[in-house]
């Protein structure tokens, strides 16, 4: 039975009310490296942009610390820093996503919608690097597109019931942003975790039959 944008937000809340201070101090941080990160970029390409690139691996290890804590798993803001740790997962999150970016922009030049679409069949490439460290770059965005079949759709639901959550940042001032942000963060990494185990078992199931 597929599950409802309802019930992982009732997981992500849960989660986050019973521990939220730790994904308050790595939200913080994340958001503070980033937002200088951006601010130094320029309007040309400069020593900046180049910092921006290196920053990539960043969002990485934000995301793969969700996915722990979603799994109520101990994290801390030094594991923010884990994509940095070896060469290899280094440069595999940046390289797969330049690889996403360009796939990306060319769906676009065919028109917005199709660009849109994908954006969704490959959100799950970081949940899946996370899991399988050895996964090629081309395999990892392969993975996701069969993931997202069938749940492109139900992703998109799972992001605009946060709406009202949203229209309250501008409204408190920005202050909202670091509830909000972990509370939609979680909810996506449950999600992840729910159709990733369908997969495996349909998987399963059409190997046996």
């Amino acid at each position: 039975m597929m599950r409802n944008s309802r019930s992982y937000r009732e997981e992500a809340w849960t989660l986050l009310s019973q521990n939220y201070w730790s994904m308050f101090l790595l939200f913080l941080f994340y958001t503070l490296v980033a937002g200088a990160a951006s601010y130094m970029t320029g309007p040309d390409f400069s020593i900046f942009d180049i910092l921006m690139l290196l920053l990539i691996p960043l969002d990485f290890g934000y995301t793969w610390c969700v996915l722990d804590f979603s799994r109520q798993k101990e994290i801390s803001v030094k594991d923010i820093v884990e994509p940095y740790l070896t060469l290899n997962t280094f440069l595999k999150t940046i390289a797969v996503s330049l690889v996403m970016t360009i796939f990306l922009i060319l769906w676009t030049l065919l028109l917005i919608i199709p660009g849109i679409i994908k954006s969704f069949s490959y959100a799950m490439v970081p949940y899946i690097l996370k899991d399988q460290p050895d996964v090629k770059v081309l395999d990892a965005i392969t993975q996701s597109r069969k993931l997202m079949d069938g749940n492109k759709w139900r992703l998109f639901k799972l992001m605009f019931s946060f709406i009202g959550w949203i229209l309250l940042i501008p409204l408190t001032l920005g202050f909202a942003i670091f509830w909000v942000g972990p509370y939609l963060e979680v909810a996506i990494s449950r999600f992840y975790d729910d159709i990733k185990e369908k997969y495996m078992r349909d998987q399963e199931f059409y190997q046996n039959f």
